[in-house]
């Protein structure tokens, strides 16, 4: 039952900008949100909508809460760990129909009584501080329906939108005859939405589960007050294994087949499809198999802020860019790197965090007018795919054929010795000249992900496997041209060029280059998974040449497809990537569920 004809949302997320971070999910719950909270007050969305999102109060302390002050007391109940006094802090959103509320989980690392692993792992087993957080939303939710002392009204829910693993298990806990909390008549007109961030196979994300506790299904659904028949491997389906209860099937069951299911949404609609499809669903994709395509298992894209990416107005320091003024501009600001000073505001950008980097910017790495830049601002993971490129058979290969390639990674490596991070390292130190490496935290990466966008020329994005990817449609919106693997959000936001000889583009709205790989990437399967990366090495060096070849035509006066692909990758971002897009989406599949 909607107040008022309002649709009320309430999104619930392990993370949130700026409160847990810049980058990531926490960015996407944050942007979707403001987004949502700004497009529903339009007359064509169909009316007004209020949203609330619900992030658990985490213990580290580099983390600001400064903005929240305190808001209520709840009471967490479980027959395991009793009752637990849960308080919660509120926060405006800046519009008024958004709120934040962060709630503090600490309880859960402090369950003396409760028997199992997580008491051996110092008390920080994510299932149970996730449990934890999981049952206390549900409190917050009934007493927002029970209290009108509290709010000022009662605030029925209409769709209540989980963000990834740590908020599946709010679905299983709603859902009517599986716990006592699915009881509450509040719940009768309230439907479940579930967006996957990633693959929904646990695979290595097996802290969502019993297992990482030592438990049953059993045992834990004891724990958080489930009942027997919520765990039984009988329809619907909250098991990846017989022996495992899983935060991520339980959403995935409950959002698609459970009697409040709204939907999933896997960020892409090629991913959607691979997920239910191919190895990369794990073993989640017999959960997904037979999902209704584009009404139950959908492909929103994720979007980027219009105001905050934009060349004319770039978060690092430096002269702007005036796409406005014709792409060939653009093109010539770009490679007016030396006269505007490039390598002393890149130096000055990382001296704080990385000295010994700063330390060869201009001496032994530079990057000239006529330099071709690439540059490939990401964390360095498997999921990455940058070791393809650092790969001897490829990066050599092109600096080798191409004296003007110069290539800048910048990103968290984590483990600098694992098998993704080596690769860019001994790159880095055999090509000094040409390729440089900065190690940076996502935090630090932020603000120079925007001064490599705003000088490069090309965006490296080999991704082995990408739900959506957001530094690709940033890349566009910078006039950069992005080099990607066709996969997931990178097939679904990137225009390949099919063919770039003589004046015109094949086809004309062609914004980037893929190379596309003949073999699903299996987690599973060490033997495919090389086969994988051989052949992608392959296809990346084919298409990288094309790229290179294709710069070096524009660059020698005979074809000048170049700066029309730039300016087809501005406009094909600002026209259908933005946050506010992706709004209208959402908000339109959210009252269809009602």
């Amino acid at each position: 039952m909607s107040y008022a004809g309002r649709l009320n949302i309430v999104s619930i997320a392990a993370e949130c900008e700026p409160f847990t971070g810049r980058r990531g999910i926490g960015r996407v719950v944050r942007k979707l949100a403001e987004a949502m909270a700004k497009a529903a007050s339009y007359k064509h969305h169909g009316g007004p909508a209020c949203l609330r999102v619900i992030i658990p109060r985490h213990q580290s302390g580099d983390i600001d809460y400064h903005a929240f002050e305190p808001y209520t007391t709840i009471q967490v109940t479980s027959e395991a760990w009793g009752v637990q006094d849960v308080q919660v802090f509120w926060a405006e959103g800046g519009l008024s129909n958004l709120q934040f509320f962060a709630i503090d989980c600490g309880p859960a690392f402090n369950l003396g009584s409760v028997p199992g692993a997580h008491q051996q792992m110092g008390g920080r087993s994510m299932a149970i501080k996730y449990a934890f957080f999981c049952m206390a939303c549900v409190r917050l939710m009934q007493q927002w329906w029970e209290d009108p002392a509290q709010t000022g009204k009662t605030w029925p829910i209409d769709v209540i939108h989980l963000h990834d693993w740590p908020a599946g298990l709010v679905a299983a806990l709603i859902e009517k005859g599986h716990s006592a909390a699915g009881w509450w008549p509040m719940w009768d007109d309230t439907k479940i939405w579930w967006t996957c961030h990633d693959s929904p196979d646990e695979g290595e994300q097996g802290h969502f589960d019993s297992r990482s506790c030592g438990w049953s299904p059993q045992e834990f659904a004891n724990l958080v007050g489930l009942l027997p028949r919520a765990v039984q491997r009988a329809y619907p389906n909250i098991l990846l294994d017989p022996d495992t209860f899983s935060f991520q099937a339980a959403a995935i069951n409950y959002a698609w087949r459970g009697g409040r299911g709204c939907g999933i949404n896997a960020l892409s609609s090629t991913h959607a499809y691979d997920l239910a499809h191919s190895a990369c669903g794990g073993r989640a994709q017999r959960l997904l198999e037979g999902a209704p395509d584009d009404r139950v298992l959908t492909g929103i894209l994720n979007g980027i802020d219009l105001d905050e990416y934009h060349p004319g107005n770039p978060r690092s320091p430096g002269p702007p860019l005036t796409p406005e003024d014709g792409s060939v501009t653009v093109i010539d600001q770009k490679h007016n790197r030396q006269q505007t000073g490039l390598a002393a505001l890149l130096r000055d950008q990382v001296r704080g965090f990385a000295p010994e980097t700063a330390a060869r910017v201009g001496a032994e790495f530079d990057v000239a007018d006529d330099d071709f830049l690439l540059v490939a601002p990401h964390a360095i993971t498997e999921q990455a795919g940058l070791d393809l490129f650092a790969h001897e058979s490829v990066a050599d290969a092109l600096l080798d054929a191409h004296p003007s390639l110069k290539v800048i990674f910048a990103g968290d490596a984590g483990d600098s010795n694992s098998p993704w991070a080596r690769p860019v390292s001994e790159l880095a130190d055999r090509r000094p000249d040409r390729v440089l490496y900065i190690q940076c935290s996502d935090d630090d990466l932020d603000d120079l992900e925007s001064l490599l966008l705003t000088y490069a020329d090309a965006l490296l994005m080999p991704s082995r496997w990408e739900p959506c990817g957001v530094t690709q449609m940033a890349a566009m919106r910078y006039c950069c041209v992005p080099l990607a693997h066709r996969t997931g959000g990178l097939k679904d936001t990137i225009i390949d060029v099919r063919d770039w000889r003589g004046k015109q583009l094949d086809p004309e709205g062609a914004t980037g280059f893929l190379f596309e790989v003949d073999l699903a990437y299996d987690r599973g399967n060490q033997q495919l998974q090389q086969q994988f990366d051989s052949r992608a090495r392959e296809a990346l060096l084919k298409r990288a040449g094309d790229m290179l070849e294709c710069y070096a035509a524009y660059r020698g006066g005979s074809s000048d497809p170049w700066p029309t692909m730039m300016d087809n990758a501005y406009t094909w971002a600002s026209r259908n990537l933005s946050w506010q897009a992706r709004a209208s989406e959402y908000l339109n599949r959210f009252r269809a569920c009602r």
